[in-house]
């Protein structure tokens, strides 16, 4: 069968995934930020506090639930003489905006929303409340996931929209661990003698030559990998 690819594999200490990567926001806080837009709305990490996170501005804006509970507790009495509103849905669609068609929650939202803060109260189920305030606000619907490395120690958790499949979450987990090898793969023997033309690919370390031909679209076989194996040393000399 035919070479149609090469493939060298880049020294472990330079790799990098071609997901995302950690930058310095405006205050020196390190973030994670996302390389693939097709994430930035439809992915939520949050759960290990040891290991970078990244929230949307739905999930933002219903992290701030305890601090502006209590204005919803004076909406739910007339006698207050402290309320900031003039109805709940006011309330609602200044603090949990709806991002999705028509801007203005329906009837029914409302009363979706009503329910949901009377299970706030009693703390009924956290993550369920949270799912369906993001359901509301998006107009998709989100799942729990939780991602894991190597040791016992590297989990994270986080919540994905519909619009991203189990196979994009074990692309994420691959790329978030860094349980993956990056390879320079080039289309023909010239290229690669030469180091040119060549794209970087980001591929699971378990079986990556399987990986590389599923994403590639062919055979195995038609593949020539090369792993990297160590530095050469050659000795130099000087006169005296």
């Amino acid at each position: 069968m035919k070479i149609k690819y090469y493939a060298r594999q880049i020294n472990p200490e330079c790799q990098e995934d071609d997901l995302f990567y950690t930058f310095k926001n405006k205050n020196g806080h390190y973030e994670l930020g996302w390389n693939d837009d097709a994430y930035v709305n439809d992915v939520i990490i949050y759960g290990n506090k040891d290991y970078h996170g990244y929230e949307t501005d739905e999930y933002a804006n219903i992290k701030q639930l305890d601090s502006v509970y209590y204005e919803y507790e004076t909406l739910l009495n007339p006698q207050s003489n402290h309320c900031y509103w003039n109805s709940i849905t006011e309330f609602i669609g200044c603090y949990f905006p709806k991002t999705h068609g028509n801007k203005k929650y329906s009837t029914k939202e409302i009363h979706a929303w009503k329910k949901l803060l009377e299970e706030y109260s009693e703390r009924w189920d956290m993550d369920a409340i949270i799912l369906d305030a993001l359901q509301l606000m998006t107009g998709k619907k989100w799942r729990e996931f939780t991602m894991r490395g190597y040791c016992q120690s590297e989990w994270q958790d986080g919540y994905a929209s519909e619009n991203v499949t189990d196979k994009q979450l074990e692309y994420i987990e691959m790329c978030y661990f860094n349980k993956g090898n990056e390879y320079i793969v080039y289309e023909n023997r010239r290229d690669f003698q030469r180091n040119e033309e060549g794209y970087s690919m980001y591929v699971d370390s378990y079986n990556s030559k399987a990986y590389m031909a599923e994403i590639l679209g062919c055979d195995e076989k038609e593949i020539s990998m090369y792993d990297w194996d160590g530095y050469t040393k050659t000795p130099k000399y000087k006169h005296v």
